[in-house]
């Protein structure tokens, strides 16, 4: 790994991800897919083993090398103006990466772009818009697109400001990096005193890494007394594994739980996942990685709780910090059936056949369920309703799959499981790409002396056709028809560009073409 980042990320000191890819150049692909379109990509990167990373550590690096290939382009091409706000962007870039403060997934299963999160942190591309007086921009963007990847995000006013920024929109799209969805280890459930001798102590943690996530999995539990001194280590493999997550039942006498202390979910490098500090009349869950997840429950147990009891949580520790705390009768070996993982997924996946999508789905959990409602959503904010699974009501995992026959271009689908009692809860969302949905087509590609194109929308609602060049410029434009129709590109360069379908309803529809002409 480059120096820079290495000594930068031995200071900060983050947790570690589990990494499937051999190099960095594969690393950087999972932040961005963009960069195997690179054609100057450093080729040490295809060579160089790829690191153990947090991921605020595999950000700084894809923004870092990203920064660094810009910064190696020619700028023969661009205008005095964009040359020095290039420059001056590029330095902004670098401080922000720098700094490390990148939005949250806070609502997506899988790597998802935030243009700016529910922190109001922006992504790189929207701190740039925003120190380049384009925050107004940004924050429309944010408010209809916010989950868009660049290529896929259209508003009036971007192409404008793409032109004066001094880069090309293949470069914007490159910095843009997909964000996971993930959420720490945390312990579920834990006795550890009670009316007269302490029996039955156990502790149960879900795990983060089973579940897929990126970071915050841990490799063993350090246990410490009340004098902060470490009585036991446990690894997970030590432990009983349940889907999702492990547990551990203490034997007794030497083998027992502190009746206060403290403990800690260890990743194998000695990295600090989260620590769980509890006492007779409180417990604090404290995540060194995200800090707004800490929290203060004030129950604990004490020689006052009575035997089959324990201390339970119930919610889901996203970042809204629903979960909550409380003596509950003990489910050891079990997940708190009030446990939101969440709603109690340990799958929920999507493919596409032919011009359907179909969803999958897996539970671990059915207590008191009902039904499932899928709802979907275009912008990923205002869902409805397209259909809806009775549940299987059956004990152990239940597989389930829902057919979506009429999907839009961008989608995100979620799931809602009603209980019986009328009690409910949503699934992280699912956003699928449906290129096939997309109504403007170009027919042939790359095009020669004119653009070729098919417009699934009729006439009433369509607006005009624009074609830019990668820097913003507006190259031609025409009015869109519905059907076939012809663009005239005769007079311009070979290279790529960019046609929008602008509507009259304020929706627009973005292609590339390349032409190339003889």
């Amino acid at each position: 790994m480059k120096k820079l980042i290495s000594s930068l990320f031995f200071a900060i000191g983050f947790s570690v991800i589990t990494i499937a890819q051999t190099n960095a150049y594969q690393q950087l692909i999972e932040v961005n897919s963009q960069w195997q379109y690179q054609s100057d990509v450093d080729m040490t990167l295809k060579t160089e083993a790829a690191n153990r990373l947090s991921e605020q550590q595999l950000i700084q690096f894809h923004l870092q090398e990203t920064e660094k290939l810009l910064r190696s382009r020619s700028t023969a091409h661009l205008t005095a103006h964009q040359k020095l706000q290039r420059a001056k962007l590029l330095d902004i870039l670098h401080g922000y990466w720098l700094t490390g403060n990148f939005p949250k997934n806070t609502l997506h299963q899988n790597r998802q772009p935030y243009f700016i999160d529910d922190f109001n942190t922006y992504c790189a591309v929207g701190y740039l818009m925003l120190q380049s007086g384009a925050d107004a921009v940004a924050k429309e963007i944010n408010k209809t697109q916010n989950y868009n990847y660049l290529t896929d995000i259209t508003h009036p006013e971007l192409m404008n400001w793409v032109q004066q920024s001094g880069f090309s929109f293949d470069e914007l799209a490159l910095i843009q990096p997909g964000y996971p969805g993930d959420h720490p280890s945390y312990i579920t459930e834990i006795h550890y005193n009670n009316i007269g001798a302490d029996v039955n102590e156990y502790i149960e943690i879900l795990d983060a890494g089973g579940m897929g996530f990126y970071f915050t999995y841990y490799d063993s539990v350090l246990f410490y007394n009340n004098n902060n001194l470490v009585y036991k280590k446990l690894a997970k493999t030590q432990m009983t594994s349940s889907g999702l997550f492990h547990y551990y039942n203490f034997s007794g006498g030497a083998d027992s739980l502190a009746d206060m202390g403290k403990i800690q979910l260890i990743q194998a490098g000695g990295s600090l996942v989260s620590e769980f500090i509890y006492s007779g009349d409180s417990v604090s869950n404290n995540f060194p990685v995200y800090y707004s997840l800490a929290k203060t429950f004030y129950v604990g147990e004490n020689e006052t709780t009575a035997i089959g009891n324990s201390l339970n949580f119930c919610g889901f520790y996203d970042y809204s910090n629903s979960l909550i705390a409380s003596i509950a009768p003990n489910t050891s070996g079990t997940l708190n059936p009030c446990i939101i993982t969440p709603v109690n997924l340990s799958n929920f996946s999507s493919k596409i056949v032919e011009n359907n999508i179909e969803l999958n789905w897996q539970t671990l959990t059915e207590t008191n369920s009902n039904v499932f409602e899928i709802e979907r959503s275009k912008d990923g904010k205002n869902f409805v309703r397209i259909g809806s699974v009775l549940t299987k009501k059956t004990s152990g995992m239940n597989d389930y799959a829902f057919i979506d026959n009429a999907p839009d271009f961008l989608n995100h689908y979620r799931l809602k499981q009603i209980d019986n009692d009328g009690k409910f809860s949503y699934s992280k969302i699912l956003f699928v790409k449906m290129p096939s949905a997309n109504p403007l087509k170009v027919l042939l590609n790359p095009a020669k002396n004119y653009i070729e194109i098919n417009i699934a929308v009729e006439d009433s609602k369509l607006k005009e056709l624009v074609l830019y060049d990668l820097y913003g410029k507006k190259m031609s434009s025409c009015k869109a028809h519905q059907g076939n129709q012809k663009m005239n590109v005769q007079t311009l360069a070979n290279g790529k560009y960019l046609l929008y379908l602008q509507t009259n309803t304020g929706e627009t529809y973005l292609q590339q073409v390349v032409i190339i002409k003889d």
